[in-house]
C-alpha cells in the first residue's frame, strides 16, 4: 500500500495529503532541480548581456570577459577570478549533496 493510499483511508485530504506526504517525498527532486538551476543561471552570459544597461548590474561572467578588453591580458587574474567564482557552486552543491545523491538513488529503486 503506498502512503497515497494510506493518507486516503485515514481521511486525509487531497491537499493535506500533498502536503504532508508528496512534499516531503519530493524534497530530493525539489534540491535536484534547484541545484541544476542555479548553475545555469550562475553561468549565463548572453541573457546578462541583453539586458543589463550599466556595469553595476552585470554579473560575474561580464566582469570576467572585461579582462579581455583592454591589452595586455593578465591570465593570471582571470584564472583567479575564475575560480573564486566557482566556490558557490561548489559549496552549493556541499551542503546540498545528501539530497542530491537521494534524488538519484530513489529513482533506480522499485517497489
Amino acid at each position: 500500500m503506498s502512503s497515497l493510499e494510506s493518507a486516503a483511508i485515514d481521511g486525509s485530504s487531497p491537499i493535506r495529503t500533498f502536503v504532508s506526504v508528496v512534499v516531503p517525498l519530493s524534497g530530493p527532486v525539489f534540491t535536484t532541480v534547484f541545484i541544476l538551476d542555479f548553475i545555469n543561471h550562475w553561468g549565463d552570459f548572453m541573457w546578462p548581456i541583453l539586458v543589463t544597461t550599466g556595469e553595476s548590474l552585470r554579473n560575474v561572467q561580464l566582469g570576467i570577459q572585461t579582462f579581455f578588453t583592454l591589452p595586455p591580458v593578465y591570465y593570471g587574474q582571470i584564472m583567479a577570478t575564475l575560480t573564486f567564482t566557482t566556490v558557490p557552486i561548489v559549496l552549493l552543491f556541499l551542503f546540498l549533496q545528501k539530497y542530491y545523491v537521494q534524488g538519484i538513488t530513489s529513482t533506480g529503486i522499485k517497489g
